[in-house]
């Protein structure tokens, strides 16, 4: 069961853009397994389809992309992005698939600012098994638009995709695509912004209210938390780290296994803007609303509970509230689940 990408234009303002659906497919999408304009083959050699696909190539076309961001990078004379204080380990594909999509966002804005033509967004159908093949595929996307970019700054030096290491795993293309998007955050002007982080705890928030309710008398939105003024980004990325080790804990708890994260709580009185971007905290509440959306996969919906866009100004302040009512979201769902590990087969009995 493959995930269909179906292009749609949109002409909406970046943070409008950043928030994009997450459609659960539930049928094969005719044309999988062959090459196409998107997916070119694989410079391993391997048939481009699903069964013979591995994370190694999809590696290959996230370091190939890479390579033409180096290029855009010195055209536009911007610094080299630092490796993140993200790192994770035992990823999944499903998982890698979420960023990838991050990826591609952040290249169609590139795109935008360059051309003034924002071009097609991506919609994706979510198998329940997602496969290296999926992840390749969105990694084209993001950088069949990075091909635009140089064709607009007009960069004629044309770079070679390399194979990459037949170990390779799910969690090296995770890693290497949180870096790509983190040279893209410096080679564009309208960055994510604590809008594009809250729209994204917020839909974590309604992930968790629906396996909240699961349980009889659990409390599917607790009160929101008193606003705090003056939180920083890296405030804000903290308080998700810790949502994220309730997921894991509740998630260990079902006997599902998910990636690990390799992150120390950060300082928060050292004053560098670079410690910690709201790119960095959008990338964490992504990473958050995956796991979410695969456990609400897992109770067997189908469908993707959609809260209000908040349109307007957010400060990080707004966000770190709102990851509050997440926690406490979260802390409950895990008190709940370690009474119920059998949780995810209940549902329809």
């Amino acid at each position: 069961m493959w995930y269909a990408v179906r292009m749609i234009h949109r002409s909406a303002p970046l943070r409008v853009a950043f928030v994009f659906a997450i459609l659960f497919a539930a049928s094969a999408s005719p044309g999988w397994g062959q090459a196409d304009a998107v997916s070119p083959d694989p410079v391993s050699g391997r048939p481009l389809d699903a069964a013979s696909i591995t994370p190694a190539d999809a590696l290959a076309r996230v370091e190939f992309l890479r390579d033409e961001l180096e290029l855009i990078r010195f055209e536009m004379g911007q610094p080299r992005a630092q490796p993140p204080e993200l790192k994770v380990t035992d990823a999944s594909p499903r998982e890698v698939m979420y960023q990838a999509s991050t990826l591609d966002l952040k290249a169609r804005q590139l795109v935008f600012e360059l051309t003034g033509e924002r071009g097609p967004a991506v919609v994706m159908d979510q198998p329940r098994e997602v496969r290296p093949l999926n992840v390749r595929r969105v990694v084209d996307l993001a950088r069949n638009r990075t091909l635009i970019a140089k064709q607009a700054l007009g960069i004629r030096k044309v770079v070679e995709e390399k194979p990459q290491d037949p170990s390779t795993t799910p969690s090296d293309v995770f890693n290497a695509i949180v870096l790509a998007t983190r040279q893209l955050d410096l080679l564009i002007e309208q960055r994510l912004s604590a809008a594009d982080v809250y729209h994204q705890v917020q839909q974590a928030t309604h992930y968790a209210a629906r396996l909240l309710g699961q349980f009889p008398d659990a409390e599917l939105m607790p009160a929101t938390p008193e606003f705090e003024h003056g939180k920083r980004p890296v405030e804000v990325f903290n308080r998700l780290v810790e949502c994220y080790r309730k997921i894991e804990r509740v998630t260990k708890r079902s006997g599902i296994e998910t990636l690990r994260i390799r992150v120390a709580k950060l300082e928060t009185d050292i004053d560098d803007p670079a410690q910690v971007s709201p790119s960095d905290g959008y990338n964490m509440a992504v990473l958050i609303v995956s796991e979410l959306a695969y456990l609400h996969q897992a109770l067997g919906y189908a469908d993707v509970p959609t809260p209000r866009i908040e349109l307007g100004f957010k400060l990080p302040s707004d966000v770190y509230q709102q990851a509050g009512v997440l926690l406490a979201q979260l802390t409950e769902l895990d008190r709940l689940v370690k009474d119920n590990p059998g949780w995810l087969s209940a549902r329809g009995r």
